[in-house]
Order: C-alpha cells, then sequence, then structure tokens
C-alpha cells in the first residue's frame, strides 16, 4: 500500500459561489417571507371550519353510531 505524503497534500478548489447584491437578498428573502408566513385570520379559518362542518351529514356518514346519536333518535329527531 501507498503512504499518502501529508507534506505534498492537495486540496480540491472550492465549488465558486455566486454572489449576490444586498438588494436580490433581500427581494429573496422578502419573497421567501410571503410564501412561507401567510397565514389566514382566525374569522376565515372559523367560516372555513363552519362551512365544512355543516355541509357534513352525520347520519349518511360511514361511522359507529354514538350513544349521543341513539339518544337524538329515541328523542324523536329525524333526518331527511
Amino acid at each position: 500500500m501507498e503512504e499518502e505524503d501529508y507534506l505534498t497534500m492537495t486540496f480540491e478548489e472550492e465549488p465558486h459561489r455566486v454572489v449576490e447584491t444586498y438588494s436580490q437578498r433581500r427581494a429573496r428573502k422578502l419573497r421567501e417571507h410571503d410564501t412561507n408566513s401567510h397565514i389566514k385570520p382566525v374569522k376565515v379559518l372559523e367560516q372555513e371550519r363552519r362551512e365544512e362542518g355543516l355541509a357534513k351529514n352525520l347520519f349518511t356518514e360511514k361511522q359507529k353510531e354514538t350513544k349521543a346519536m341513539r339518544m337524538m333518535k329515541l328523542m324523536g329527531y329525524t333526518y331527511i
């Protein structure tokens, strides 16, 4: 086996880095911030959840009948 000679060791050149100006870096960070941090307001989220819940028919869902649903049926609750 060859022994490595540490006195004549060579290093690979680093790849050239693209120099980004301050304005380019700032514009890129603003774009990233806009895409990553868009949070819907609470009222919009509540409205979406409310509409989703109202659109779901509890009796047609393939769920196990719960005690609450059985009680509602016994009290005369009907669904159409």
